[in-house]
């Protein structure tokens, strides 16, 4: 039951929707509805799981790249020149 418990704090750190347990001691794992089932069967393929689903960081890029102005109105169009 150990590695469940791993694979359930490494759910919310990889953004998996479903974690279980499968049987032969094997933990199933799905990252969406519709994705391909993995299984983990000790501690390694839990760190290869992990690094395969990283949630990304916010950080100040995103915020450059959505054009927002401080107001939080879109930025006007610029027009180009003849």
């Amino acid at each position: 039951m150990t590695l469940l418990k791993q694979a359930r704090v490494v759910q919310e750190a990889a953004d998996l929707k479903f974690v279980w347990p499968g049987r032969d001691g094997v933990i199933l794992v799905r990252a969406t509805d519709n994705s391909k089932v993995e299984k983990i069967r000790n501690a390694k393929d839990l760190e290869k799981l992990q690094h395969q689903h990283p949630k990304r960081p916010l950080d100040g890029s995103l915020l450059n790249s959505t054009m927002l102005s401080l107001n939080g109105a879109p930025a006007p169009k610029q027009q180009k020149q003849l």
